[in-house]
C-alpha cells in the first residue's frame, strides 16, 4: 500500500503516523515486517492451520536456530511474559495449566530484579 493510502487509514481513525526512532517498540506497532516477511504472511494467511501443530513446529525452528532446547513463538513481550510465567507456575502438569489463573497448591512466588521492574511486570500477575 502507498504511504498516502495508510495514512488516510491512520488519519480516519484518528491516529497520526510517526517517525520510530526507537525501534521495535509496542507501544508504536512492533515492528514493520520486511517484503519477505510480508509475503510470507500473505502466504500463510491463506489457509488454516491446527494452532497447536504450528506452535510446536514454529517453536521447534527457532530452537534450532538459536540452538536451545525449546521455543516459543508469542505475539509480543507481554504475551511472553505472562506464557513464561504460566509455565514456570504450572510446569508440565495439564491439570494445573487448565486450573490457571487459581495457583492453589502450586509455586507462589516470582522473583524479579529490581531494577527489571517495569509496566509489563503486572503481566506476570495475569498467571495467577
Amino acid at each position: 500500500m502507498e504511504a498516502e493510502g495508510a495514512r488516510a487509514i491512520y488519519s480516519e481513525l484518528g491516529a497520526v503516523p510517526v517517525i520510530n526512532a526507537m525501534g521495535n517498540l509496542t507501544m508504536l506497532g512492533g515492528s514493520s515486517p520486511s517484503a519477505t516477511v510480508r509475503a510470507a504472511m500473505e502466504q500463510a494467511g491463506r489457509f488454516y492451520v491446527d494452532m497447536d501443530q504450528l506452535l510446536e513446529g514454529s517453536g521447534r525452528v527457532v530452537a534450532d536456530l538459536l540452538g536451545c532446547e525449546a521455543a516459543l513463538v508469542t505475539p509480543g513481550c507481554a504475551a511472553a511474559l505472562l506464557l513464561g510465567t504460566a509455565a514456570c507456575v504450572a510446569g508440565d502438569d495439564p491439570e494445573r495449566m487448565s486450573r490457571l489463573p487459581d495457583t492453589t497448591g502450586m509455586k507462589g512466588e516470582v522473583v524479579i530484579q529490581a531494577p527489571q521492574h517495569y509496566k509489563y511486570e503486572r503481566v506476570v500477575r495475569m498467571a495467577g
